[in-house]
């Protein structure tokens, strides 16, 4: 009993140390999904979409079904999507399953939200997290840990010889994503807080953003608080492609300031941290 008792020990131990190794592969998964558009071919075929009918939305090989097969078991069993059992047509003899959206995968649609209203899509920022930029890093983890200068760098700057916003500041390419990434993930972020928390705001008249970006938190907050005067902070080349201040907020004035937060923050009865420290 004893040695059957530590058999099973050793597998379980196995699948766990499996279970970590090859989590990656859920990741991966995931942004081959993205970058194939399935979300937006499950979308336009009204919600469900078979096999073939995936092939045929995306534009991927027909002889290619059996691979989509799957990476559709992989995102299922993930919880990316969920799928049921169509009954098979006359003359079809196994059933085929339909392949649907979740509220996770509902996330990744392309396009404005129902009824014209504000789109949530997270899209642009599960890019960010999962594209080459910020996932190589990663591989250098232990040649950063094992430094004895680690204290004096992260292992993102290891790998790019530089941080993030330096980065951005010296590529279009990476601050356009960037930018755009934070900008989804803020105007979700910020919806719920104002929805479901919106009494942190109450009494105050005043509200600085640090690291605010184009001003899409701020400019909730204005829209919500018409009489909380709200100011962005972050750096120049991101104030340099700011919103006009009124287009920012839908009218209400959001004030943009160029400066570094290490240095000088502007005066207000609070100030917004997101996704900053």
């Amino acid at each position: 009993m004893e040695e059957q008792q530590r058999t099973e020990e050793l597998l379980q131990g196995q699948l766990e140390l499996w279970h970590h190794a090859l989590g990656y592969i859920k990741s991966m998964a995931l942004k081959c999904a993205m970058d194939a558009g399935i979300p937006d071919a499950i979308a336009r075929c009204g919600g469900g979409a078979t096999l073939p009918e995936l092939l045929a939305a995306t534009g991927l090989p027909p002889c290619n079904l059996s691979y989509l097969r799957r990476l559709m078991r992989v995102l299922t069993v993930s919880g990316i999507f969920h799928h049921q059992r169509k009954q098979p047509a006359s003359g079809e003899h196994e059933e085929e399953a339909v392949y649907a959206l979740t509220r996770a995968s509902s996330l990744l649609v392309r396009g404005e939200g129902n009824g014209g209203a504000p789109s949530f899509g997270q899209l642009p920022f599960i890019s960010i997290l999962l594209g080459r930029t910020f996932v190589t890093p990663f591989f250098g983890m232990h040649p950063w840990i094992a430094d004895e200068r680690a204290a004096a760098t992260s292992f993102f700057e290891r790998e790019h010889g530089q941080a993030l916003w330096e980065m951005a500041r010296t590529s279009t390419g990476i601050n356009d994503e960037f930018n755009q990434g934070m900008t989804a993930d803020t105007r979700l972020i910020m919806h719920a807080v104002l929805t479901l928390s919106p009494a942190v705001f109450e009494g105050l008249t005043s509200l600085v953003d640090v690291g605010g970006a184009d001003g899409t938190a701020a400019a909730a907050v204005a829209r919500a608080f018409p009489h909380i005067n709200c100011t962005v902070l972050d750096l120049p080349h991101v104030i340099e492609n700011a919103p006009a201040p009124d287009e920012a907020a839908g009218g209400n004035t959001v004030r943009f300031v160029a400066g570094d937060m290490f240095h000088h923050i502007p005066s207000a009865h609070a100030v917004l941290l997101k996704v900053v420290l």
